[in-house]
């Protein structure tokens, strides 16, 4: 820890001087060896930073949502950071003053930003994903790039000049480390443990236990842990995940009054006409290819949300190193980070049971028509065998995590390309996603033929991706408009607040970065 105070005192420092001019950057000494990333293409570093994102998109997909969203924000944030020096005016993501700003008349100047996006991506996703870093290391080192130049013990100074592309990626990287050391996430155990860690454990003195047990649903309205399998014999209860954000994660942009004020209403179910409408919905989906790939599609918001957003920025001209395409990513991670610790704070307040608790239950013995598993359709069936089209999440019903997560998205992207409609230089340019035939992650040789979801707009992505969890089978009906009712503000907040930082205005709340690990809960709990 002193280590990291050390650290921390190193950067208050160094963002304290403030750079009244521009310097000129160094350390490339022979452009040849970066034949790869050509100064003068419109996106040299478009191949190390997507391959980075399809090799670990598998990896992301296997975390819950909110670690997702976790690591998307502490990266993309810190590509920001360290980009930012090569803009004349943005701030970092504190809002403090860049280390140092580069002249853009510089020579190669596009080439050092290259490098500069190949090394801290390199160093981020290393980090975030450590199970790849081989192949990380092996994306890079035919572009130029020395994964282990900034650790090499035999050169202990090979970063140390910040006006170097490493350079200043390395001091970028050590600063993501040092705040995810305080962000409350507990990201690698090393808050509730010296040894052994258990990383984005519950680590806070009062920690969420659920009202019922997995074998008996007591307390009939509350989260009831549900039973998993891993389909080779091993059987498993549910715990509730990262129960804690929601009052100890940390805000970058929203103070704890108008996060604590920000409330989904009680819902008020019934939950005999819930049962009846899911049923039918189950039912109807069983039959339904395009419903189903909906379900599929946008279960995960990384293939479904961020490619549809960059798709677009392709299509606008927009690309990986390019400024305008880091601050819409780092838009849309902030909202998204922002929106998940404050749907996950209504989560435990209403704590709220799922559709198979209730079904089994309220119907326990009663016959009913639904869906019946994979290729299986539409079968009568007891009650207590039904089960959603996905997996159910581990963490409360209400409100839904998708809804928010597809609303907040939606909003910010609406602002930052300055229409609902999908546009390509003005002009209407439909995405589309696609199931392919045979290629269902449920239902194996499914579909018959493929499935392709063609979109105009950021409002009917978000629609169809909140009303999938219904289709699934995994909410009941108040959760999907409480999700997007709840996040959908901090579309607009987060866009503000990354503009202006963009523009070298502070507005709004900003985190302070030297702000210790937050001991005490942002919110007054509310009884459940």
């Amino acid at each position: 820890m002193n280590n990291l105070i050390s650290f921390s005192l190193l950067i208050a420092l160094t963002i304290a001087q403030a750079i009244a001019e521009c310097v000129q950057p160094t350390g490339i000494s022979n452009p040849s060896a970066y034949a790869a990333l050509p100064p003068n293409s419109p996106s040299p570093a478009d191949a190390v930073f997507f391959k980075h994102i399809l090799l670990a998109r598998v990896e992301i997909a296997k975390r819950e949502p909110p670690i997702q969203f976790y690591y998307v924000q502490n990266i993309v944030s810190t590509l920001y950071n360290t980009m930012g020096s090569f803009e004349e005016l943005a701030l970092d993501a504190w809002g403090n003053d860049q280390p140092v700003r580069f002249c853009n008349d510089s020579s190669n100047f596009a080439l050092y930003r290259s490098v500069a996006l190949a090394y801290i991506t390199h160093m981020c996703f290393s980090n975030s994903f450590p199970e790849l870093r081989a192949e990380f290391d092996s994306l890079v080192t035919p572009w130029g790039i020395n994964p282990k130049l900034c650790t090499d013990s035999s050169k202990p100074n090979a970063c140390g000049d910040i006006n170097t592309p490493w350079g200043l990626a390395f001091l970028r990287y050590r600063q993501f480390l040092d705040w995810t050391s305080r962000d409350g996430w507990n990201r690698d155990g090393a808050i509730s443990r010296e040894y052994n860690r258990i990383p984005f454990q519950d680590w806070t003195q009062d920690p969420y236990v659920p009202e019922n047990t997995p074998w008996e649903l007591k307390k009939k309205e509350n989260w009831q842990p549900l039973m998993e399998d891993n389909n080779i014999g091993f059987l498993f209860y549910q715990e509730h995940v990262t129960a804690h954000i929601g009052q100890y994660g940390r805000s970058l942009y929203v103070d704890d009054e108008d996060y604590c004020s920000a409330e989904a209403p009680k819902p008020k179910y019934k939950y005999d006409e819930e049962l009846r409408e899911l049923i039918r919905r189950s039912a109807a989906m069983a039959q339904d290819d395009v419903a189903k790939a909906k379900v599929q599609i946008f279960d995960n918001k990384f293939s479904s949300l961020v490619f549809l957003q960059i798709d677009l920025l392709f299509a606008n001209g927009f690309h990986a190193d390019s400024w305008k395409f880091i601050e819409a990513d780092t838009i849309s991670a902030a909202a998204l980070y922002e929106s998940v610790m404050l749907v996950w704070k209504e989560k435990i307040a209403h704590d709220a049971c799922r559709p198979p608790s209730r079904m089994v239950r309220d119907l326990a013995g009663q016959k009913i028509f639904a869906y019946a598993g994979a290729n299986q359709g539409k079968k009568q069936m007891r009650a207590e065998d039904w089960e959603p089209y996905i997996r159910t999440m581990p963490h409360s019903e209400y409100p839904s995590g998708s809804a928010c997560f597809c609303a907040v998205f939606a909003e910010s992207m609406k602002l930052f390309f300055g229409s609902d409609n999908f546009l390509a230089n003005g002009k209407p340019s439909p995405l589309s996603l696609k199931v392919a035939a045979g290629q269902s992650l449920v239902e194996p040789g499914r579909p018959s033929a493929d499935v392709t979801l063609v979109y105009n707009s950021w409002s009917a992505v978000a629609e169809d991706c909140g009303k999938s969890r219904l289709t699934g089978g995994m909410h009941f009906t108040a959760s999907v408009p409480a999700g997007a009712a709840l996040c959908a503000p901090f579309g607009r907040r987060m866009f503000d607040v990354i503009k202006a930082l963009s523009s070298g205005r502070k507005e709004g709340f900003i985190q302070d970065f030297e702000k210790p690990l937050q001991m005490e809960s942002r919110c007054r709990k509310r009884r459940r």
